[in-house]
């Protein structure tokens, strides 16, 4: 590791009153920076320090919500901007929507900015704005559940995310196809923050033991966007499932055939239908991703690569 820097701590800042997802992926980060060997703060609902520290760099997770539920309300636009100069920023959202444009304001005037996606960086990139590409890694302590064996789960194939009518359309047009299965489809709500205590929203132990007891993930885009769905893949993989996904751009390192099915939407039905009635492919998929994703894709792994680029600059 570079010593230009010599980062030893990190500050991860997260907002109460956002999605609980948006907690699950600040911790999973600090876990990776633990690991590293960092002195780690996860810290909610607080103001992050104006003060240089050469030593310490302070992450805002989530910015499209931590700006607008908390430090814009909690200062004025003089202090936010000098808070925003101060920290780096960490983009979770698609380019195109609403949430990656409320994203982009303070990240523009942001000490430096990481996205979960290849195509946000993009994006940032061609706004002039550096961005470094910063996956989520896998780390158990969040999502590994009792990984259940195949003849055991007793869901063959499950649907979870945000409601979008291009989601919703796909469901129903295939809707035969899924009535001759065991299906459990959960469509949320995204007008509102999805706490831990929502009404139908599944995260934690409760959405782990869900994944752990289905054979296969439907990963349908929200949008007509190609972004890749990577937390839910991710916690496919963690949970020994299959995911059967819409075409996306930039699933590297992972591999279509080898740790996921990547498909054309009109053959995504025959993929469902051929690995439910394959176990042995299907159990060669999952393992081989569950085996990549621990051995080279982990939250430290993840996180060592970050600071090496921030001592790098």
């Amino acid at each position: 590791m570079s010593t230009s820097q010599n980062i030893n701590a990190v500050k991860l800042f997260i907002t109460s009153l956002g999605n609980q997802f948006m907690t699950e992926i600040a911790e999973i980060f600090a876990e990776g920076f633990k690991k590293s060997g960092l002195s780690v703060e996860l810290l909610v609902d607080k103001i992050p320090s104006t003060r240089v520290e050469d030593n310490l760099i302070q992450i805002v997770v989530a910015p499209h919500e931590f700006y607008p539920l908390y430090l814009e309300k909690a200062l004025s636009t003089s202090k936010v901007l000098k808070v925003t100069k101060n920290v780096y920023v960490l983009n979770v959202e698609q380019p195109g929507s609403t949430w990656f444009e409320i994203a982009y304001n303070p990240a523009k005037d942001a000490k430096g900015v990481f996205d979960i996606n290849k195509q946000g960086v993009q994006e940032f990139n061609k706004r002039g704005v550096p961005a470094i590409h910063t996956p989520l890694g896998y780390e158990d302590l969040f999502f590994k559940a009792e990984n259940k064996s195949d003849l055991s789960k007793p869901i063959d194939i499950l649907f979870i995310g945000s409601h979008s009518p291009k989601r919703e359309m796909f469901l129903s047009k295939n809707a035969d196809f899924f009535s001759q299965y065991n299906c459990h489809f959960i469509m949320t709500r995204i007008d509102k923050p999805n706490l831990k205590n929502t009404p139908g929203f599944y995260s934690g132990k409760k959405r782990n033991e869900l994944l752990d007891s289905s054979k296969i993930i439907l990963n349908i885009h929200f949008a007509h966007r190609t972004y890749f769905e990577w937390h839910r893949v991710l916690m496919a993989i963690a949970n020994n499932c299959l995911i059967v996904s819409e075409r996306s751009d930039y699933i590297e390192p992972l591999v279509s055939g080898k740790h996921l099915v990547m498909s054309e939407t009109e053959d995504i039905i025959e993929h469902c239908k051929y690995y439910l009635e394959n176990e042995n492919a299907r159990y060669q998929i999952t393992k081989e991703a569950y085996e990549f994703v621990i051995n080279n894709y982990t939250a430290q792994i993840v996180c060592n690569s970050l600071i090496d680029k921030i001592n790098s600059f």
